[in-house]
């Protein structure tokens, strides 16, 4: 006997911009990432230079 998946919060907010894909997310059924999340996730990884919360000095 299969055991359901629980209803998560990804497939409540798929379901209505495409019904298909909160039922494939039900499913557990894994999607292709898209060129603008795979260029995120690269930028996430990049480490940052410099100290994001420290002001330049005065000239």
């Amino acid at each position: 006997m299969r055991v359901p998946l629980p209803v998560t919060d990804g497939v409540v907010e798929a379901f209505p911009q495409c019904p298909h894909k909160a039922y494939l997310r039900l499913a557990g059924v894994a999607g292709q990432a898209s060129d603008f999340v795979v260029l995120l996730q690269a930028f996430d990884a990049e480490p940052q230079s410099g100290d994001p919360g420290r002001v330049a000095p005065p000239p």
